[in-house]
């Protein structure tokens, strides 16, 4: 069904009155929140009494190349608070309207007294207690989706993942970067395939919301029933571009890498028919070459130098292969070592 309006902060007041949210004559404040800027709109509600969070999703992400993705992605992510919430309390908002005609939905706000992880990254707050959390999180969500097979009807690994995640990020490198086509269409083939785990599919610093006694993942709209070495090596592959970015901050970041992967594993315990480390750095080096080279390349690597060392590494990830996450923090070390980057 088509939308009968696009959701701003000019019309938010008359639409949550008329949707019956808000008392006629009560006032509201709202605010844009940060996760507006690319794929949706999101708008924070205030009243004297309650606060809650509006979301619709654009059919066209605002960037520069021309990228489209189903807007019923939104009924993925309510579906995957619905699943979650009831089992891991503040970890995962919880759903407080939905809209079908108009791809609205409503839920929990977490609170002001949180940062995102990537905010806090960059103001040089690395610790060791968000990555263990992170980890653990994200651990505790595959273990208790691995076991519940019949979760892969209600999240398929279908064509909102392959328009959000798969087309966008590797099919530019299939011309940018030929010689990585035999290793990307392993990866593409795995992604697409394995059917393990209730995978969030956008897991990285930006969506994990960081308090003083607990984190909050938000923004999985590319849920999927699919492979949960995605999560993995997206976190990691966000990780090691910081890593690349921040000079001043390798130490602590190869750090939060190892903590993030060792808390998960530990968590997750898994027993894979196949090895989730290996996978975990191949998709590793697919991401690298994407987040330079696809449609969402990372806003903060923009010099040379830097693009250069993600190549080169997501190169020798790919083409070595590498296997084993110590053996690529090692290779990430010498590759930033060996180049001209400024320090920051």
């Amino acid at each position: 069904m088509q939308e009968s309006f696009s959701l701003s902060i000019d019309n938010a007041t008359d639409y949550c009155k008329a949707q019956g949210l808000v008392a006629p004559k009560e006032t509201l404040r709202i605010t844009e929140l940060t996760g507006s800027s690319v794929s949706n709109c999101v708008l924070l509600v205030t009243t004297s009494s309650k606060q809650f969070v509006l979301k619709q999703p654009y059919k066209q992400l605002l960037v520069s190349q021309e990228w489209f993705i189903d807007r019923n992605r939104i009924w993925r992510e309510v579906d995957w608070m619905r699943v979650l919430s009831p089992k891991l309390g503040e970890a995962i908002p919880r759903i407080v309207f939905v809209d079908k005609d108009n791809f609205i939905c409503g839920m929990t706000y977490i609170g002001p007294n949180t940062n995102t992880w990537k905010e806090l990254l960059f103001s040089g707050q690395v610790n060791p207690k968000d990555a263990r959390n992170a980890g653990e999180l994200l651990g505790t969500i595959h273990k208790m989706t691995s076991s519940n097979p019949g979760l892969s009807a209600r999240f398929p690994n279908d064509h909102i993942f392959i328009q959000g995640r798969v087309s966008p990020y590797f099919d530019p490198l299939e011309e940018t970067r030929p010689e990585l086509s035999s290793a990307l269409a392993t990866i593409r083939h795995r992604l697409t395939n394995n059917q393990i785990a209730l995978v969030h599919g956008d897991f990285s610093p930006k969506n994990i919301l960081v308090s003083t006694r607990s984190i909050t993942v938000i923004d999985a709209e590319i849920c999927h029933f699919g492979d949960p070495a995605f999560d993995t090596g997206f976190l990691i592959s966000h990780i090691l571009l910081k890593y690349i970015h921040r000079s001043d901050l390798r130490p602590k970041l190869v750090r939060i890498a190892q903590i993030f992967w060792n808390t998960y594993l530990t968590t997750f315990d898994n027993n894979l028919p196949y090895d989730q480390e290996r996978a975990t750095c191949h998709i590793i080096g697919a991401l690298l070459a994407a987040r330079i080279d696809g449609k969402s390349p990372a806003e903060y690597i923009i010099s040379s130098p830097e693009k250069e060392v993600a190549r080169k590494l997501s190169g020798s990830i790919l083409l070595e292969p590498i296997d084993n996450l110590e053996m690529l923090l090692e290779l990430a070390q010498s590759a930033v070592t060996g180049s001209q980057l400024r320090c920051h």
